[in-house]
């Protein structure tokens, strides 16, 4: 239940908090769920323009990830030392 929640909370916050103009509701920032949520209508989905967003989205992620690894190994196992 706790994940429904979750999952729901990441559509409704930025669409309650949303101050621009419904006219204007596509060209306005977005975050991730909800910019890739508006590329699907009520019948059809463009699978490929979606995972092309979703990689689009995840690309500054792993590249984050990729730059900073050996610190976080490095942070994670001096934590789990002993003594």
């Amino acid at each position: 239940m706790c994940k429904v929640l979750d999952v729901l909370a990441e559509h409704q916050w930025p669409i309650q908090f949303h101050t621009g103009n419904q006219q204007n509701w596509n060209m306005v920032a977005k975050s991730n769920p909800l910019g890739l949520n508006s590329l699907t209508s009520a019948y059809t989905a463009n699978y490929g323009v979606i995972l092309a967003g979703s990689m689009v989205a995840a690309v500054p992620t792993l590249l984050l990830f990729m730059a900073l690894s050996k610190q976080l190994i490095e942070g994670l196992t001096v934590g789990s030392v002993k003594g």
